[in-house]
């Protein structure tokens, strides 16, 4: 069923891919990181609380790993927050997921914001700045 499902979900993929083209622009894709792939333990409490999970191994970035192969294999840029997500987080301050239903704080919010507008100059996927226009995120 979960070959079928990823097999389904790129066939998927491939329709705004070919869309976006059409009109003359590139596709892009930002991969939203889980509260439990920035949070371990609240993972560890999800599996704690459901013991059939406990006999299962769980590998919480192959979805992003596939997305990740398509986007590879069809040349579409992509971005996931997950390891910029970690990295803030091991650092410490405010938590960028809510504990309760893993929604983005607005840490969160900030820092997505902030990932996603270097990976889209990176790419150039938005126009060049003026001069002396600012260059923060609010």
């Amino acid at each position: 069923e979960w070959l079928e499902a990823w097999a389904h979900t790129e066939r998927l993929l491939g329709e705004p891919q070919r869309v976006t083209e059409a009109s003359g622009a590139r596709l892009a894709i930002a991969i939203v990181s889980s509260r439990d792939q920035v949070y371990p333990q609240w993972w560890h409490e999800v599996v704690e609380t459901y013991p059939r999970m406990q006999s299962q191994t769980w590998d919480l970035d192959a979805p992003q790993q596939r997305i990740e192969a398509w986007c590879a294999q069809h040349g579409v840029p992509c971005v996931a927050l997950a390891p910029s997500f970690r990295e803030a987080a091991a650092r410490g301050g405010e938590p960028l997921h809510f504990h309760h239903d893993g929604h983005w704080t607005a840490a969160g919010h900030r820092l997505a914001a902030s990932v996603l507008k270097n990976f889209l100059e990176q790419h150039d996927l938005v126009p060049a700045r003026q001069q002396g226009a600012r260059n923060e995120i609010h």
